[in-house]
């Protein structure tokens, strides 16, 4: 793997953890019926002086399980294990990454173990189905073009 490749890993990693926490916390802010933003639970939140520490936090944070998923993705690249074994080591190790940051913001009262897990499932499964149709219509498309080649 080229040095290239690990930096473009890195912050496609950064970049997907940041989107998906923002599109989340803000989801999760107006289901909470609130007028103001919230990056995290309000227990977090009140931790700080102020909205912007809490928010940088938590962006922070939110790269943070980004790189740690683009990284963790390299066992796609091992050949002589199923793609499901990888999958679910995949989602095992990005998983335990969103329970510790979750423990840390706060994200777990009665309820919010299971709505935590329920928004991960959905998320990975989202994202896993996207990258499986692309890469999907990536092969066609490159089987096409050696069919196309070999008729020449």
């Amino acid at each position: 793997m080229t040095i290239k490749k690990i930096a473009r890993l890195g912050i496609n990693g950064i970049t997907y953890g940041v989107t998906v926490g923002m599109i989340l916390s803000l989801i999760f802010s107006y289901l909470a019926g609130s007028s103001s933003y919230y990056p995290s639970t309000p227990a977090f939140v009140a931790e700080f002086n102020n909205n912007l520490t809490a928010t940088l936090i938590s962006v922070l944070l939110w790269m943070v399980i980004g790189l740690f998923s683009a990284y963790s993705s390299i066992i796609f690249e091992l050949e002589n294990i199923s793609l499901l074994i990888k999958t679910v080591i995949h989602f095992c190790l990005v998983y335990a990454i969103v329970l510790a940051v979750g423990i840390y913001l706060k994200w777990f009262t009665t309820n919010g173990f299971i709505l935590v897990t329920i928004s991960f499932v959905v998320v990975y499964t989202t994202i896993w189905v996207i990258t499986w149709l692309t890469i999907k219509n990536d092969i066609k498309r490159i089987n096409q073009q050696i069919t196309k080649l070999k008729e020449k």
